[in-house]
């Protein structure tokens, strides 16, 4: 039976006294990717980063992880510009899942989990008693402990994407941007995922992730960005913005949003398109 991944974490506890952790985006662009990128964005929120294939999903959230850097306009994270700014201070403000990892990776469960504090091991880089309770933490919270010490190479591939989750959680980042993180899961750790997210978003946690579900981002995300030909549409609440007319701008096709007769969520019909 699978575990409840409700757990009470000293640091998400801690993140309640915190300042919210802020970026702010001005006349951001990159090459001929993203162009006139603007906005805000403070803790608390679960932000869903949806638009079509080839939008600049990926290429926005690598920029605001710092991996690449701004070909015009500038990022700020907590006041401080993020290209000036050295890789540990970057990750102990951020936490970064790309889209796709090695499938070689040549190293246990465990030992990649615990990569993810990599920033506060010693000086002789062993690894203190609270780093180690952190990654055990994060081998319960994402049902990993069976697999402890099996190779990454002998998981399957949602097995591995739960153990770079977990490498995340337990970075203690208050920013975290996932690339598709609930691509390669099952539907129970689809939901599973996207709860602890919200969960960690109402702990002043700043949470951007990119979905391609539309009705799982209207479902968990509290705000949402719009994202398409490497312009924002549309961005805000997600109650506010969430219609058929911003989804059809953003899609270009019709669809029709109705309240699912169970559940009460939204959920999206398509319609007929030219050719089906």
């Amino acid at each position: 039976m699978r575990s409840s991944s409700v757990i009470t974490r000293p640091e998400v506890e801690e993140a309640c006294h915190m300042s919210q952790p802020i970026i702010q985006v001005s006349n951001l662009g990159y090459r001929s990717l993203l162009r006139e990128i603007h906005g805000t964005w403070q803790g608390g929120k679960l932000i869903g980063l949806v638009g079509p294939n080839g939008a600049g999903k990926s290429t926005l959230l690598r920029l605001l992880a710092g991996i690449l850097k701004p070909t015009k306009g500038e990022i700020r994270v907590n006041d401080h510009l993020l290209h000036k700014k050295r890789t540990n201070w970057r990750a102990r403000q951020i936490a970064y899942l790309p889209q796709h990892m090695n499938d070689q990776i040549p190293y246990t469960v465990s030992e990649f989990v615990a990569m993810g504090r990599f920033v506060y091991r010693t000086q002789s880089g062993a690894l203190t008693k609270a780093c180690r309770e952190r990654i055990e933490e994060g081998l319960h919270r994402l049902n990993l402990v069976p697999y402890r010490d099996t190779p990454m190479v002998q998981l399957s591939g949602g097995e591995q994407q739960r153990a770079a989750i977990a490498r995340c959680l337990i970075q203690e980042s208050h920013i975290l941007l996932l690339d598709e993180p609930i691509a390669s899961l099952d539907l129970y750790y689809q939901m599973d995922i996207l709860q602890q997210l919200k969960n960690l978003s109402s702990q002043k946690y700043l949470v951007i992730v990119v979905l391609h579900n539309i009705e799982l981002a209207a479902r968990f995300c509290s705000h949402l960005i719009m994202l398409n030909k490497g312009r924002i549409l549309h961005q805000g609440p997600t109650q506010e913005i969430f219609n058929e007319q911003t989804v059809q701008d953003l899609f270009g096709m019709p669809i029709q949003i109705y309240p699912d007769p169970y559940s009460g969520h939204l959920r999206l019909s398509i319609h007929s398109i030219e050719g089906d």
